[in-house]
């Protein structure tokens, strides 16, 4: 159930988490939304070493004003099971893959790793969390593919995982400005 909860509050991460859990848990939330008992998700995060040279001397991935942020208002701890790049990644995923335990977010590179995860029945089933939680304009931009992002992701009419989109490749991700 965390991954579903984490798939749902963290919408910017692209994620198929274990969902060895029950789907019968329950949460408890503050009036603003925040989780009453601290809850912790653990990431497999794809981390280029070359990024972490980019925070903020002290911060790292696991612990910077975005983390710190995330804690703060949704009582939310994002741990990392492990932070890999590369032929690294891939086997670090193909060892949790193998042991059947997964971080309850990671991101899945391959296709053909993401069906043996369905298959060995290491996601979580998402449909009911996407059609509840996901925003209009999310499901928009979903739609806007016909059926084909959401279609690969999809098994026996079940969603299995969240796929990648890039629907604004036309903006910018950095916008360099000159000073004069």
């Amino acid at each position: 159930m965390k991954a579903a909860t984490a798939a749902c509050a963290l919408t910017a991460l692209t994620a198929c988490g274990g969902g060895n859990e029950s789907a019968a848990v329950s949460v408890a939330k503050d009036e603003n939304g925040a989780y009453v008992d601290t809850l912790t998700i653990t990431l497999g995060r794809f981390a280029e070493p070359s990024a972490a040279a980019l925070f903020p001397e002290g911060q790292t991935f696991e612990d910077n004003a975005y983390t710190r942020y995330i804690e703060s208002k949704l009582n939310v701890d994002l741990v990392d099971s492990f932070e890999a790049s590369g032929d690294a990644y891939t086997n670090q995923l193909a060892t949790c893959i193998a042991s059947g335990e997964l971080p309850d977010i990671l991101t899945v590179n391959s296709y053909d790793t993401f069906v043996q995860m369905v298959d060995n029945g290491l996601t979580y089933d998402l449909t009911d969390l996407y059609e509840e939680y996901a925003s209009d304009y999310i499901k928009s931009l979903y739609d806007s593919y016909d059926g084909r992002c959401l279609g690969m992701a999809t098994f026996d009419g079940r969603l299995m995982g969240i796929p990648g989109t890039n629907p604004d490749n036309s903006v910018p991700v950095l916008c360099w400005m000159r000073k004069d």
